[in-house]
């Protein structure tokens, strides 16, 4: 009784925060194809209705366009279309083209009430007797006087629709090799303005100008080009159209957009600093883009500004709060290309590389050395089908993985960072991981490589089909393992993925995974097939689905034991968001050599809630009220997992947020019996959870965060329940313009039930990054970890030469510090790569 007269306590509170947000107001017209339109005020005249926007633009529609029943509905105050005529008038000089009117030439832009920007590119002449352009940031050429820039940037946030706090210009052209962008950025307070040496790829804390092209024009699908105030680039591609999402599995994406930042492509930019601001300019070759073969091109287009002292997002083409990002179905169009050049250019990147090491567990103690070399090869098979191929890869300036120490029932989870995989992976990632490619080349049980002696792959696009296919050799070595040395068989994958596009934003695919080995202990071959579809109704639903099939050498069980599917909804708005998934993975389900998905044998859904309102007030932006239901069963009928979860969240003025996240847990396993673990199985309850956590955003000085945790949990290794506390602090100070140093700590402690502590796990982490020039980067990352009392050093020095080739020199030192006053490091390794760009 007390704990339902609680529940609704809390339901009258949330009601009571809900109905105190101050809600706005505004007229709505509707249009006959079921559109809606805010507009701030509008009249008739002469059979068009002409408008102003909430951004403060001006648009027209013609009458017979509005619905007005639907209007007159929805707007009960507006009964007669007199009433109409008496809004504000405008100036009918004033009124915007509809987009079917803006003229073709060059340096035209506009918004139609619909949410439309269109801008119409010119092409300039680049014969030798031309002047020609100089990309070095000052935008002093001439076709900057004669072209109309595009200056109605929208503020994201931190004011939702309120226009850009700083007068941002934007310029678009094209000659016969490339399509430039150009910015220039005003700024009330130069001084202010933050331009850090960063890392490529990875511009969070300093002011930015963005470019989205859309160049299928398939709201589905783009490239990204970023440049910072301090002159570093940033690309990568997105895509909308994919197979991710269905709940939380680590590794797994929701069914939103997807970026992919190890794309890296050939272009060039630069920035300057003025009185009033800074500038950037950036030419893109049509070389590095693939686009339609057409004599007439209309691409999807978005341009963005950050202001990063004021977590400011400015775009032209207005988005809200929960698209968080660019998304090629929200842009504007860019109009006026005609004629485009079209390549089949051949890259090629030789290389060769060294590499000294040494190691207690598998060497002796004695070193040894490699000399290697290989090349990667990219050839354009269609101007939009590309093949890739390496042979003798050597990934040595990877960077490396940060340790866990958190215990889990289930194999941990290491993201892929091999550039040959993660370029173009979006599309085979589907709601079951059926594909994981650090499956490909992984490390063995000593720490050795899994050497890969070829990998070809193909990715891109024919017609509305979007294709990837990837295969792979792994060479046959050993590893050793408490003196033994244990033989492993090279092992071949063949993955293919084939997508098409269907509906508007929506799409359904095919996805077969193929792993060809001989049997061996730890190794076997496996093969996984699967069908997704997945949904995008409007702006605010999307759904994915995925059924597949598994099938491993031996298997003697039926075909719906190896059957797995999995549907999922998801509803998401500036208000609240609401996600449902259904999961049945067969009891013989197995992608384990080939995948990742651990939990087989489940039957059950998951509920995910959250209520999001935007109250900007009292010096909170955003509170969010969150609710989590998860139970799984197995087959057989008996409960496997059961979860539920509250939190609750506030996203302050300074764009830190703070939360509390209450839980609970039941959990079948195996039987504990004085420290042992039995084959019987019991249920668990695990009724306390509590985390409280601090996040810091990357725009600040010093960012990062930290959390605590207390609850009851489960030891698998030493077979007991418990209670664990743990305390985690991870912050990043960027020092200057080039320098940044960070360090984490991931304590825990862990009770017996009757309160003896048990034992204590950490990790400390030392991350230092210096960038002496856009070009000479280093990083160093050092890791203690307490209960091994293991130190690992790793450094790199990189000099880059072009986005996809360079020089670079590694060390890695791993020792045990527990072992001697002055320990002898466990393994060493000293790498040395050098990489070159030929095109052709």
């Amino acid at each position: 009784m007390d704990r339902n007269k609680g529940v609704r306590a809390v339901l009258i509170g949330l009601i009571f925060i809900f109905i105190s947000i101050p809600v706005a107001y505004a007229d709505w017209l509707f249009t006959k194809d079921n559109k809606r339109v805010e507009v701030k005020e509008f009249e008739i005249r002469d059979g068009m209705v002409l408008m102003t926007l909430p951004n403060g633009l001006l648009a027209t529609l013609p009458i017979d366009q509005i619905d007005w029943e639907l209007t007159y509905h929805h707007n009960p105050s507006l009964r007669r279309v007199e009433a109409l005529q008496r809004k504000p008038s405008l100036k009918e000089s004033e009124a915007a083209p509809t987009p079917e009117e803006a003229p073709l030439v060059g340096g035209t832009g506009m918004t139609d009430p619909l949410g439309s920007c269109v801008y119409t590119t010119t092409h300039i002449d680049s014969s030798p007797d031309s002047t020609p352009i100089t990309i070095d940031g000052r935008l002093d050429e001439p076709v900057y006087q004669q072209l109309v820039p595009i200056s109605n940037f929208i503020q994201m946030r931190p004011d939702e629709g309120a226009r850009v706090s700083e007068q941002t210009e934007a310029f678009i052209f094209y000659d016969d090799q490339n399509i430039y962008f150009s910015f220039r950025c005003s700024d009330s307070q130069p001084h202010r303005i933050i331009a850090k040496v960063e890392n490529r790829d990875a511009l969070r804390s300093s002011d930015r100008v963005a470019v989205l092209v859309d160049t299928f024009h398939d709201l589905r699908s783009g490239y990204i080009f970023k440049v910072n105030a301090g002159g570093i680039q940033e690309d990568g591609t997105v895509s909308e159209s994919r197979g991710g999402g269905g709940g939380r599995q680590p590794g797994m994406g929701r069914g939103g957009g997807m970026r992919d930042n190890s794309w890296n492509g050939v272009w060039y930019s630069a920035v300057s600093m003025c009185d009033g601001g800074w500038m950037a300019e950036m030419a893109i070759p049509f070389q590095t883009l693939k686009y339609p073969s057409k004599p007439k091109q209309s691409w999807g287009l978005q341009l963005g500004r950050n202001i990063a002292r004021k977590n400011e997002v400015a775009l032209w083409y207005p988005l809200q709060r929960f698209d968080m990002m660019m998304k090629p179905s929200k842009c504007g169009v860019l109009q006026g290309l005609r004629e485009l050049p079209h390549y089949r250019h051949l890259d090629l990147i030789p290389f060769t590389s060294f590499r000294q090491e040494t190691s207690s567990e598998y060497l002796s103690g004695q070193g040894r050395r490699f000399y290697n070399g290989g090349v990667d090869l990219r050839y354009s098979l269609t101007p939009n089908l590309v093949a890739n191929l390496a042979v003798n890869p050597d990934f040595g300036q990877t960077e490396v993985d940060e340790e866990n120490v958190r215990l889990s029932r289930w194999e941990l989870f290491y993201p892929e960072k091999r550039e040959f995989f993660t370029e173009g992976s979006f599309i085979f990632k589907t709601p079951l991981q059926l594909f994981f490619s650090r499956r490909i080349g992984t490390l063995l049980p000593d720490n050795s490589e899994h050497r890969i002696v070829f990998g070809s792959k193909v990715t891109g696009k024919l017609g509305n089909q979007q294709i990837g296919i990837i295969e792979t050799l792994t060479s046959q070595t050993s590893y050793f393992e408490e003196g033994d040395s244990y033989p492993v068989e090279g092992a071949n994958f063949f993955v293919f993925r084939l997508q098409r596009d269907i509906l508007k934003k929506s799409s359904i695919g095919f996805l077969t995974v193929n792993r060809d080995q001989k049997q061996g202990v730890d190794y076997y071959p496996q093969r996984a097939h699967g069908v997704d579809l997945n949904l995008a109704f409007g702006d605010h639903v999307r759904i994915s689905s995925q059924v597949a099939l598994s099938s491993n050498p031996g298997d003697d069980r039926g075909f719906r034991d190896n059957l797995a599917y999995l549907a999922s909804f998801n509803y998401n708005s500036n208000l609240f968001s609401v996600d449902v998934t259904r999961r049945d993975i067969g009891e013989e389900f197995d992608v384990s050599q080939i995948g990742y998905y651990p939990e087989v044998d489940r039957v059950g859904n998951e509920l995910n809630l959250r209520l999001k309102p935007f109250i900007n007030r009292w010096g909170i932006r955003q509170l969010t009220f969150s609710a989590e239901f998860t139970r799984f069963d197995n087959h057989q009928g008996g409960l496997e997992r059961s979860q539920w979860g509250f939190g609750f969240s506030q996203q302050w003025k300074n764009f830190w947020h703070t939360g509390i996240r209450l839980s609970s847990e039941k959990e079948l396993y195996n039987i504990f019996y004085q420290g042992e673990e039995l084959s019987e199985k019991t249920l668990y309850d695990l009724p306390q959870g509590m985390m409280i956590y601090l996040r810091i955003p990357e725009t600040s000085p010093v960012h990062g965060g930290f959390h605590i945790f207390m609850g009851d949990f489960i030891d698998y290794d030493d077979y007991y329940i418990g209670k664990s506390r743990s305390y985690g602090i991870d912050l990043t100070a960027k020092i200057g313009a080039k320098l940044r140093l960070g360090g984490g700590v991931d304590y825990i402690q862990q009770f017996f039930s009757s309160g003896e502590l048990d034992e204590v796990r950490g990790l400390y982490l030392l991350r230092v990054g210096y960038n002496f020039s856009h070009r000479l980067r280093s990083r160093l990352l050092a890791q203690y970890n307490l209960e091994s009392t293991q130190l690992t050093t790793d450094a790199l020095v990189s000099y880059e030469l072009t986005s996809r080739s360079g020089i670079y020199l590694g060390y890695r030192d791993r020792r045990n510090l527990a072992a001697v006053s002055d320990p002898e490091p466990e393994d060493t390794r000293l790498f040395f790569k050098f990489s070159y760009l030929l095109s052709f």
